[in-house]
């Protein structure tokens, strides 16, 4: 479900949709939140080593920036069966369509939600409401460091960790949700899964031959080398050898470098 297919009306404020457990095991958890391990081809696969490939930032940016210019209107009914007609003066009206938040327009919380909605599985949004428990403004959640479980009362619990170290903790109250929670390719209906989490392998070997071909060009384009001497140096020495050497041979302005080596090297 993206952004856009987000369902209002007067008689139900948001549709939601249910909550995601990253993991009830802290330790999973933990890891998940630092980005997580290597995948089989030995290098760290998370959202943000993905979001440097090509293809992986061109559909990303494809798909949030056609739903972040798809206006999202509040409509009511009409008396006697008479259709609908756009709600310009409720409140949540101005939130979708124009300002979600005093400092993010409508354009960029859809952007940002869908965003992470992309690369996480899982979008989320802190649903701000005054005294009247009226809808006043929608703020961006960073899905990295959104926890979802059940309490002991068999309650969905939502646990944010905040830039200072502290954490903020919600109760999920289907009458008056406190967090908006979007999820896409979710197999048992709850739990949200991104295309990085789905393809990790696929993705992993894709990143690795990035970075494969990025070093090898860095390094002037040629193997591993390794360098022999019938002559014995000191430890200083060979370091001074191995420094001057890739001194000569490392980086694109020593592509096709003549080098020239002393201790018949």
């Amino acid at each position: 479900m993206s952004l856009a297919g987000l369902f209002l009306d007067r008689e139900r404020r948001f549709e939601t949709v249910a909550a995601e457990s990253i993991s009830q095991d802290p330790s999973k958890s933990l890891i998940a939140a630092l980005d997580g391990g290597p995948g089989a081809a030995g290098v760290p696969v998370t959202q943000t080593t993905v979001a440097g490939l090509p293809v992986v930032y061109a559909c990303d940016r494809v798909i949030r920036e056609d739903v972040a210019k798809t206006p999202i209107k509040l409509m009511r009914r009409l008396p006697a069966g008479r259709g609908r007609e756009a709600d310009t003066d409720h409140p949540i009206y101005s939130l979708l369509h124009d300002l979600a938040n005093p400092v993010m327009t409508a354009f960029d919380f859809k952007e940002t939600l869908q965003s992470q909605l992309n690369l996480w599985g899982n979008a989320y949004a802190e649903i701000v409401r005054n005294r009247r428990n009226e809808v006043t403004a929608l703020w961006p959640l960073e899905s990295s460091r959104m926890t979802v479980d059940l309490n002991g009362l068999n309650q969905l619990r939502y646990t944010y960790r905040l830039p200072t170290g502290r954490t903020k903790v919600w109760i999920f109250d289907p009458a008056n949700p406190p967090v908006l929670h979007l999820r896409q390719h979710a197999i048992d209906g709850i739990h949200g899964r991104g295309p990085v989490q789905v393809l990790r392998e696929a993705m992993g070997v894709a990143v690795a031959s990035q970075r494969y071909q990025a070093r090898h060009f860095g390094q002037g384009g040629h193997a591993r080398v390794g360098l022999s001497t019938p002559s014995a140096l000191s430890e200083e020495a060979a370091k001074r050898v191995r420094r001057d050497f890739e001194a000569m041979t490392v980086g694109e302005h020593n592509w096709h470098r003549v080098v020239v080596m002393d201790h018949d090297l």
